[in-house]
């Protein structure tokens, strides 16, 4: 009789610790606050009946909570929109506080129905990681775009139903919900995170408008132009289809499409006018490598808009007038640009050799491999005597980088395998791979490459398409 009491307190123990109460006394009061028995014996279907009610009671509190939880946040964001955000509010509704100020009346109304749409995400971190930091590229910062088109809606936000859990595919379902009655681009969703005109662009061809009434293009464009821009895959930014579209409709190849996007060609800029002009020769000249397309660039911008960096003791004063503001490409062959590029590297190693500027490693680490018995390294380069060491040996120009990596907009990293292989430049607004040239400006080889991305993955650096060999 005692041993089979003694089991059953054993039991009574456990089925106490499995409905979460340390003591009798506890769970008695539980009991009674339920109207259910608190005998000390109980047989299992009673057991799994205690169970059953304790199951049900933590998710009615959870749900009691979580209701809390929304209208806590449903009356912050209406605080914040209205714009009377409490001082000790939350820090994460100061981005909306900020980005309905801009707002109109209506549009704000406008704005808080979609902020409680969805559970968006509020901080400051990109929205699109192509496009890097920047105040617009944010989904808050989005979500006001989108409300200041409110009058133009072709659909109300009450009757819109999403059952994606990705803020990206949930804020393109909910724009083209809003604003679209024809198929649009998967890339134009990025036009909410970037530039005003790109968003009225979207309005224009989300309602069935020609792209002969888009106003504002920033760089001269064909039809044919713009039917290649529209076919962009998802992965561009709008600028980058953009200039997808200006090679193709050229009748230049995805080749030198990569090569552009990997250089200061990738957004579009000032002097679009004359840019295209040097598109046209890359695109009439294919014994140009497209790939090499940025070095290039690099030339003739440092000829005609800016010359090279002034110093005084470490640090940047400006930049000399530039040597050839009448510069073209006019009537030059591939030959006669090469032997150009090549002797402006020489040069910047020569104009290069007074500036002693360092700067502060980045956040991104570098790495040592053991890959099939060789040691590889990936070394970052915080010195401008380090980049002159590496444009040297590497022949290219990553010597003039100097202003980018003090500026805190670049990072150069070196890799090696007993010598110099590639050299690899990072974005550091959106940590994006942007450029990985070997000797020459050549392409890495498969082993490098390899290493590259083992890196890339390890630092969760992004490698866009058109960086790839």
């Amino acid at each position: 009789m005692g041993s089979k009491a003694k089991a059953l307190s054993a039991e009574m123990g456990q089925h106490l610790t499995d409905l979460g109460f340390e003591a009798f006394h506890e769970y008695e009061a539980w009991c009674a606050r339920l109207g259910r028995s608190p005998a000390r014996r109980k047989s299992p279907r009673e057991r799994d009946g205690d169970l059953l009610a304790r199951r049900e009671e933590r998710v009615a509190l959870a749900l009691k909570q979580s209701r809390r939880a929304d209208r806590e946040t449903d009356l912050f964001l209406e605080r914040a929109v209205a714009g009377c955000l409490p001082a000790d509010a939350p820090p994460r509704f100061a981005p909306v506080a900020d980005a309905a100020r801009s707002l109109p009346q209506p549009a704000r109304r406008a704005f808080l129905g979609l902020l409680q749409a969805w559970d968006w995400p509020l901080d400051t971190d990109p929205a699109v990681p192509e496009l890097g930091e920047q105040v617009a590229n944010t989904y808050v910062a989005a979500l006001a775009r989108l409300a200041a088109y409110h009058q133009v809606w072709v659909r109300p936000p009450a009757t819109w139903r999403c059952t994606c859990s990705n803020p990206v595919s949930v804020f393109s379902s909910l724009a083209r919900h809003l604003l679209a009655k024809f198929p649009l681009p998967a890339f134009f969703d990025t036009a909410w995170f970037g530039p005003e005109r790109y968003q009225a662009w979207y309005a224009q061809l989300g309602r069935g408008e020609s792209t002969k009434a888009l106003a504002e293009v920033p760089l001269p464009y064909t039809r044919r132009m713009f039917h290649c821009f529209l076919e962009a895959p998802e992965g561009f930014t709008v600028a980058g289809a953009l200039r997808r579209g200006q090679v193709l409709g050229l009748g230049g190849d995805l080749g030198l499409v990569c090569g552009l996007l990997g250089s200061r060609l990738a957004d579009v800029g000032p002097h679009e006018a004359f840019w295209a002009t040097v598109v046209q020769w890359l695109v009439a000249n294919p014994a140009f490598p497209g790939r090499r397309a940025a070095v290039l660039i690099d030339f003739v911008h440092a000829q005609r808009f800016e010359g090279p960096p002034i110093w005084v003791d470490r640090g940047r004063q400006g930049h000399a007038p530039p040597p050839r503001p009448d510069f073209s490409l006019k009537g030059r062959t591939v030959a006669s640009m090469q032997r150009l590029i090549a002797a402006w590297h020489r040069e910047l190693g020569r104009s290069t050799r007074d500036i002693h500027a360092s700067w502060p490693a980045c956040r991104i680490s570098g790495m040592w491999l053991e890959r099939e018995g060789a040691r590889w390294e990936v070394q970052e380069l915080t010195s401008s005597e380090a980049l002159r060491e590496e444009g040297s040996a590497m022949h290219h120009c990553v010597a003039s980088y100097v202003q980018q990596c003090t500026a805190g907009h670049a990072a150069i990293f070196s890799v090696r395998q007993a010598k110099r292989k590639v050299t690899v430049e990072v974005r550091l607004a959106n940590k994006h791979l942007v450029q990985v040239r070997g000797p020459y400006n050549q392409v890495p080889d498969g082993d490098t490459w390899a290493v590259v991305e083992a890196w890339a993955r390890r630092e969760g650096l992004a490698i866009p398409t058109y960086v790839r060999p």
